[in-house]
């Protein structure tokens, strides 16, 4: 079912530190669904992660990406930290602790790497986005905005990460009860371009969370609260709302069951639904074609899906913040 929201854009300027251009350019990012018995098109390879505090283990995950090694870098949520694992799964080397001070991390939520592997983290409870070097140095940090009437508007809750062919940086800023649900655009300098949301949306609220960007720049958020997916072009100086659709597309739907989404090499959408514990695989119109996960606590189950990754091959790469585990699903 297509959606019908109107778009509000408010310029905005950053007053955030601005230390280093940003580069970015490869990302992964992070409720009810419309699957059904839609079989899959995957199959469990193998996990990373387990339950704990110590090397090699995490506690609740909720972001991912994978660089062109096939190193896998995973969010460390309750950890407060970054953990990188090689293609063959063993960890390689982890970084930050939880604090506020400069390079510390809260409670981060999603992570991007741009073309010479630093590596972006939405650091949610610090309210900021920190870049660092792959070995953890941290580089840039963004913290505040400014609406255009002159009112500063610091990020409140800072979760997806995605940039374009430009490298321009997109970073949603859900924060819902305050009424700032915005995508934030920034160019690789660091300079403020835009800042766009759906603002009428089937409940009257816009809750952005993940956000992915294709080949051909087309923009995809999942708006958490009202289980639905927006898209929007990606223009020079701002975006344009292109329509969207409700997971499900009709029924029963679960508000903030959608959190990650991803994108493939052929533009397909690939949506973390915690809601039925599984990740869907769909088109730009909505349409479901393929599932990857059941619900369970066994190796290839999945409990709380979060953030989603797919690499260049087409494998899979799901945070589960339940299992404590990163699932890597390959295509049958």
């Amino acid at each position: 079912m297509e959606l019908a929201y109107s778009v509000k854009r408010q310029s905005l300027a950053v007053i955030g530190t601005i230390v280093a251009a940003l580069t970015l350019a490869g990302c992964g990012g992070g409720g009810s669904n419309g699957g059904g018995g839609t079989p899959s098109n995957y199959t469990y390879s193998a996990s990373v992660g387990g339950s704990g505090a110590g090397a090699a283990a995490v506690n609740n995950p909720t972001g991912v990406a994978v660089d062109s090694s096939g190193n896998i870098y995973v969010v460390d949520t309750n950890n407060s930290r970054v953990e990188v694992f090689n293609s063959a799964g063993t960890i390689s080397r982890s970084f930050t602790g939880s604090g506020t001070a400069a390079g510390a991390l809260s409670h981060p939520t999603y992570i991007c790497l741009d073309s010479g592997n630093n590596i972006f983290v939405s650091d949610t409870g610090n309210s900021r986005v920190v870049k660092f070097t792959n070995s953890g140095q941290s580089l840039q940090v963004f913290s505040k905005a400014i609406i255009s009437g002159g009112t500063s508007v610091p990020f409140v809750t800072p979760m997806g990460i995605a940039v374009d062919s430009s490298d321009d940086v997109f970073i949603s800023d859900y924060a819902n009860d305050k009424g700032l649900n915005y995508i934030e655009k920034f160019q690789p300098s660091g300079a403020f371009v835009d800042g766009f949301g759906l603002q009428n949306g089937p409940t009257g609220i816009f809750s952005p969370v993940g956000v992915t960007i294709n080949a051909s720049n087309a923009i995809t958020v999942v708006d958490t609260e009202n289980c639905a997916i927006g898209r929007f072009d990606d223009l020079p100086q701002s975006s344009t709302y292109q329509g969207g659709f409700y997971i499900p597309a009709s029924g029963t739907r679960v508000a903030g069951s959608l959190q990650g989404i991803a994108t493939d090499n052929n533009g397909h959408l690939f949506i973390a639904d915690k809601g039925t514990s599984q990740v869907l695989e769909t088109d730009l119109k909505g349409n479901v074609l393929s599932t990857i996960g059941v619900p369970g606590s066994s190796a290839g189950d999945l409990e709380s899906p979060q953030g989603v990754a797919v690499d260049s091959s087409g494998n899979v790469y799901v945070a589960d913040g339940a299992n404590n585990v990163v699932n890597i699903y390959k295509p049958k």
